[in-house]
């Protein structure tokens, strides 16, 4: 033990070193960068004659982002860990689903568990229901408000119609309220007015068969319009013991937007969505009360729902700005013999932006959010049934410039009320320094809270069980998640630095450090004194674990990435993160559920990625990804390389192979809570794309 303790503290400490000495060069850089030449200035450009551009054009766009400040700001100037996936990169990868996309992000963490299961982390404790990173789709939250994550088989959108993806790694919670204590993930779709027109595009590959309808067109003279539909296939996977996984799924989404301008002040968007998700889920072996000799291997995992947003933006003639949105949800989820569900989520923001002085902009907003719940009890049962659930929140942020161009400063609060959490509030200050222009660097210190849901509070389930048959004559000992624990909100407190330089015209890099205090992290601790022996249906000791808040730690970490144009027909884009996670049980607690997450997530990963013109119509993408050792799941350390070569032998059409996860027959990536142990194989597909 003694030996394992030392090994443990040296490779931390050897990470600290190789973080300092790397912090140091880095910081080195601008010093002997600042003489190259001035940035070009950049005209704005019609997103059609995007397309149309190489490489190195490209590479010149300036790129602005709206979710680290809820307000349009150029990228470069952000006060955040933030990253942006462009349209040119969704088309030139070879991902067929919004998780596979976000493998490409630096430092984020994305693992295959199933056919139709992602887990996708940011910055440590990562599994199946994150309640840490928060995602949306233009604005709409569309995490799982019964847990806090996020079924990503659901959250499909045509590839063509989404105008960029913004990623910030590190809390949110000020502006985007609690569960973005890690990150937010925002997913934004284009106006109207750029889908015009009708596009077909179609997948058929080795585990893959998928089809997309979208057509767009003008109503009147002020609004537009588009609708769409999705269908696919997926094959079963494969078990780590070779077995089919018997996982195949199907899944089916329909839905349109109207971009509406009454006025030169006025925008207003109309955007609903429909969706079928039909799931066969493989079940590890173990027994489970009520009946311990009956294990079923494989269960149905059906999701339903709709959605329907309104949004209102309103320039006033001085100058400030309005925005109100407002959205209902609803997803049904049938479960087998897990559970059944309903749920209903109606939700409303305001937010006002205003410049009372030359220098300062200030953004103050509110919010209210409604949960409601029908719940038919299985393996998991919620205490009551039924329930509701009203958030309230209100929030500003002083943007203050300091210095014209050279050094601002932002302030901001978030109070919140939850009838399961009451009061938790999120302060942040944040300094953004820009001493030359093609230097930036920012820091930032926030707390955020993540708010613990219903299934955290109301439910029981069980969280270990004996893996013995009944009949070897050993008691069956069962540990249950009880509902009868207290949990408040977990808090935050991250400190954060970075970097931004354009070390050439054609070289740039971006660093983030980051440090992180969590304290009140989730807990079930099981009363081993007091098991309860059971004779109905069989004989068996029952142990009841209720939850708390009986854990604390910090994680610790950086983040590098480069962007190179090598050629004016070749870009080269790489990653490297290292991450470190220290969780402690404190007041006695027994945890046996939440701790292990301290191991799950990677200590390392690169990444890697080619775009290659080979002509102005046949373009070769590539992208290698290593993940470090998962020692929670006991996954070895491994890499994945996908490959893409398009050909557009006219305007309105495309066609592309693409083969992934070439380097292995199988890869285990990630686990799951309710499946058994698979892995992601092989695949090759081919891509044909026709707009008309």
């Amino acid at each position: 033990m003694s030996i394992s303790i030392q090994q443990d503290n040296f490779f931390r400490e050897e990470m600290l070193v190789r973080m300092s000495l790397f912090i140091l060069i880095f910081s080195l850089l601008p010093f002997s960068c600042l003489a190259q030449d001035s940035k070009e200035e950049l005209e704005e450009i019609d997103l059609e004659k995007l397309a149309d551009m190489s490489l190195e054009e490209l590479a010149k766009v300036e790129i602005w982002v709206t979710t680290v400040s809820k307000k349009p700001e150029k990228l470069w100037e952000a006060a955040s860990a933030v990253y942006v996936i462009t349209q040119e990169d969704i088309r030139r990868s070879a991902a067929t689903t919004i998780p596979d996309l976000l493998r490409m992000v630096p430092g984020l963490f994305v693992g295959n568990v199933d056919s139709s299961t992602w887990i996708v982390g940011s910055r440590g404790l990562a599994n199946e229901y994150c309640v840490d990173v928060l995602v949306l789709i233009d604005g709409r939250q569309v995490n799982y408000l019964n847990w806090g994550g996020t079924f990503w088989s659901v959250q499909d959108y045509p590839f063509e119609d989404i105008e960029r993806i913004e990623i910030i790694r590190g809390p949110g919670g000020t502006l985007w309220g609690t569960n973005s204590g890690n990150g937010v993930i925002n997913i934004i779709t284009k106006h109207a007015k750029d889908t015009q027109g009708g596009l077909l595009s179609g997948i058929a590959g080795t585990d893959l068969y998928k089809g997309i309808f979208r057509y767009g067109g003008k109503m009147g003279e002020d609004a537009f319009y588009r609708v769409y539909g999705i269908y696919k296939d997926v094959d079963s996977f494969h078990e780590v013991d070779g077995k089919d996984s018997i996982d195949e799924w199907s899944f089916g989404k329909a839905g349109f937007r109207i971009d509406w301008q009454p006025s030169e002040q006025d925008d207003v968007i109309l955007q609903g969505d429909l969706f079928q998700d039909d799931v066969w889920v493989s079940w590890p072996t173990v027994y489970i009360p009520p009946a311990f000799y009956q294990v079923k291997n494989r269960y149905e995992k059906d999701k339903m729902g709709g959605d329907l947003m309104v949004q209102w933006d309103r320039t006033f003639d001085d100058g400030a700005k309005m925005k109100w949105l407002t959205y209902y949800d609803y997803f049904s989820l049938a479960h087998d013999i897990v559970i059944n569900m309903n749920y209903h989520v109606l939700k409303t923001d305001l937010q006002y932006q205003f410049n009372p002085f030359s220098d300062h902009e200030i953004i103050v907003g509110s919010g209210y959010r409604l949960v409601s719940d029908d719940i038919e009890n299985g393996y998991v049962e919620y205490i009551p049934q039924h329930a509701n659930d009203q958030t309230f929140t209100v929030y500003f942020q002083d943007n203050y410039k300091i210095i014209e161009d050279k050094l601002r400063l932002s302030l901001g609060a978030q109070i919140q009320y939850s009838d399961y959490s009451d009061f938790d509030y999120q302060p942040t200050v944040k300094l953004v320094y820009t001493p030359y222009e093609k230097y930036t660097i920012w820091a930032s210190i926030t707390r955020a809270a993540q708010h613990y849901y219903r299934g955290h509070k109301e439910d029981v389930f069980t969280i270990y069980s004996l893996d013995v048959p009944y009949e070897t004559g050993t008691i069956p000992e069962i540990v249950r998640l009880s509902h009868e624990g207290d949990v408040d909100s977990e808090s935050v407190l991250s400190f954060e630095i970075g970097q931004r330089l354009q070390a050439t015209r054609n070289l740039s890099f971006d660093l983030s450090i980051f440090y992180t205090i969590i304290k009140d992290y989730i807990s079930a601790d099981p009363d081993w004194n007091h098991p309860v022996l059971f004779s109905d249906p069989i004989l068996h000791y029952m142990v009841y674990a209720p939850p708390g808040n009986n854990i604390d730690g910090e994680t610790y970490g950086a983040e590098l990435a480069m962007n190179a144009q090598i050629t004016d027909f070749w870009k080269l884009m790489a990653s490297y993160s290292a991450l470190d996670i220290q969780l402690h049980r404190v007041r006695n607690s027994t945890d046996i559920m939440f701790y292990p997450l301290e191991d799950s997530s990677p200590h390392h990963q690169i990444k890697v990625q080619s775009n290659l013109d080979i002509s102005k119509d046949v373009k070769l993408d590539a992208a290698y990804y290593f993940v470090d050792e998962i020692s929670n799941w006991e996954i070895p350390p491994h890499g994945r390389l996908d490959v893409r070569l398009g050909w557009e032998p006219t305007e309105r059409l495309e066609v592309s192979i693409v083969g992934t996860n070439l380097l292995d027959d199988q890869t285990h990536e990630a686990n799951g809570m309710y499946t058994a142990y698979t892995e992601v194989e092989r695949g090759v597909y081919a891509k044909l794309t026709y707009r008309f």
